[in-house]
């Protein structure tokens, strides 16, 4: 009997033990727990996870946003690769912002996002109701149109529509570094207005070759080989400015005289009303300003301006930086291309030259209303008579001179009579050695001295001027009794800018050059630049 149920264990054992083998065999031991991961990853997508993972990071990169910050995100390929190369060049696109539209003159501009900044990617071509402004050549069908116009720096701060401003030296600091080696290869435009095609224009700046004009000599020059940008950054009494060439793949940074006319690029963002003073100036107080930044997503519309000017609707984070500005006009002088290293030392040339034999007679002093000193200066050489002033511890001429040498290089304009009334124009070499004995051809240094006892640069034009002889009610106070007029100038066989200019050499050199002081009929300040020896400027003597 034991036997038997034994037996019968035995059968049960084995029967239950066959069982469970067969009901194994039907899991599926990749997925032991039995759950439909497909389903699973439906339902998820549904919710937004990972739906469509290689537009989430196309998303992302428009903003900037770097591939190393956004992990692995799993794809239907399951490469990741292939989505950090779309963030990779998605990041280096061209970002255009909205069109600008002026509504001062309804011109239209394209303006890009470069890095953290929003530019114009066209030069400005808006003819400002006050201030100098030109077309190359005095052609706006072709010059303007494609070159946009040329600005003397006063302007230049003022031109840019509202909510857009004169870059300063920082701002192309920061456009340079963003776009690193050769910037002016990156910035350049890709095409015929070139004179040599170098330009990639990888960033969609697109910058086009307007040439400059030096305003003092009216000449225009190098347009299509050579881009000039004004800067909002004075150095001294220059200007920076920003340059590519059509041979170079660089992004130059010289200084030029705020007189000459350059193109101008604006860049979003409204100065800011706080203004510190400057120690800085360009023939008159400069100021800090502090530039102000807004953040937008880019978009494509084209944004009309309100008030003079432009709202444009969007832009990627526009840095803000410190932009030195003028508080009203500067630097209105001419000269050829200052180093941004030059300092301009005053020279100690000897006043008066050995070779000069002539005398003048002795100054009978006299006084007059208004705590002005006047003086009567005979020149015996030519018995003609000068009326002299003293100003601070200085004694002027009160006119300009008008000695004809014996030897060396003067001119009338034109004729006899303007010499008359605004003196003769000489090179430097014969100014050098023209003023009588006992009186010398002033240095920069004696120049600055005068503008301290007026008032400083900034006003001295006004203070010296002469009450008449001066265009466009361009006549001064003449306060002192200075009573500067404009002679203009010579070069060559061509003379220009009688009544509105007046440019006295000083007895300071710089290298084959000179340094000249120099007043306009359009503003309040004196200046100085320098130009070439054989320039024909006019001469103020001063007493030893």
């Amino acid at each position: 009997m034991k036997a038997i149920l034994h037996l019968f264990f035995l059968i049960f054992v084995v029967g239950v033990f066959a069982f469970l083998l067969t009901s194994c065999s039907d899991v599926d031991r990749t997925n032991p727990a039995g759950i439909d991961w497909e389903a699973e990853l439906s339902s998820s997508s549904s919710e937004g996870t990972l739906e469509n993972p290689s537009s989430s990071v196309d998303e992302l990169s428009s903003v900037g946003q770097s591939s190393s910050s956004l992990g692995i995100l799993p794809s239907s390929s399951g490469n990741s690769s292939s989505i950090v190369a779309a963030v990779s060049s998605s990041s280096n696109a061209i970002i255009y912002g909205a069109t600008l539209i002026d509504i001062r003159d309804n011109s239209s501009y394209p303006t890009v996002v470069i890095g953290t900044q929003t530019w114009m990617a066209k030069n400005l071509n808006y003819k400002p109701t006050s201030g100098n402004a030109w077309c190359y050549n005095n052609d706006s069908i072709s010059n303007c149109a494609n070159y946009g116009r040329l600005y003397d720096w006063n302007a230049a701060m003022t031109a840019c529509p509202t909510g857009w401003r004169l870059p300063s030296d920082s701002d192309w600091v920061a456009l340079e570094s963003f776009v690193g080696g050769s910037a002016g290869k990156g910035l350049k435009a890709n095409n015929s207005l070139w004179t040599t095609n170098t330009g990639t224009d990888a960033y969609g700046f697109s910058a086009l070759p307007g040439g400059v004009f030096e305003q003092v000599v009216n000449n225009f020059s190098s347009i299509r080989g050579m881009g000039y940008w004004w800067t909002a950054t004075p150095n001294n009494l220059y200007v920076y400015a920003r340059t590519m060439n059509s041979a170079s793949a660089g992004l130059g940074r010289n200084t030029y005289s705020g007189a000459w006319g350059l193109s101008v690029r604006c860049v979003k963002g409204a100065a800011s009303s706080s203004v510190v003073s400057s120690s800085s100036s360009v023939a008159q107080s400069s100021s800090s300003v502090v530039a102000s930044s807004s953040s937008m997503s880019p978009s494509s519309s084209t944004v009309v301006a309100s008030s003079s000017s432009v709202a444009l609707s969007s832009s990627v984070t526009a840095s803000s930086s410190s932009v030195v500005a003028s508080s009203s006009s500067i630097a209105i002088s001419s000269s050829t291309v200052v180093s941004s290293s030059i300092s301009g030392s005053s020279s100690s040339a000897s006043p008066v030259s050995s070779s000069v034999v002539a005398s003048s007679s002795s100054v009978a002093a006299t006084s007059s209303s208004s705590s002005i000193s006047y003086g009567i200066l005979t020149d015996i050489r030519d018995s003609k008579t000068y009326q002299t002033v003293v100003i601070g511890t200085q004694t002027w001429m009160a006119q300009n001179l008008n000695y004809t040498p014996a030897t060396g290089t003067s001119k009338c304009y034109n004729d006899s009579i303007t010499c008359n009334q605004y003196g003769r124009m000489y090179d430097y070499a014969t100014a050098m050695t023209s003023c009588p004995t006992g009186w010398h051809l002033p240095d920069t240094t004696a120049w600055s001295v005068l503008e301290s006892a007026v008032g400083g640069a900034t006003v001295a034009g006004t203070m010296l001027k002469a009450k008449s002889g001066w265009n466009s009610s361009g006549n001064g106070t003449d306060n002192y009794g200075f009573s500067a007029l404009p002679g203009g100038f010579y070069y060559g066989t061509t003379f220009g800018n009688v009544g509105n200019y007046g440019l006295w050499w000083t007895a300071t050199p710089f290298g084959n050059n000179a340094y000249h002081r120099d007043m306009f009929n359009g503003n309040a300040i004196v200046t100085h630049s320098y130009d070439g020896k054989i320039y024909g400027f006019s001469v103020r003597c001063l007493k030893n």
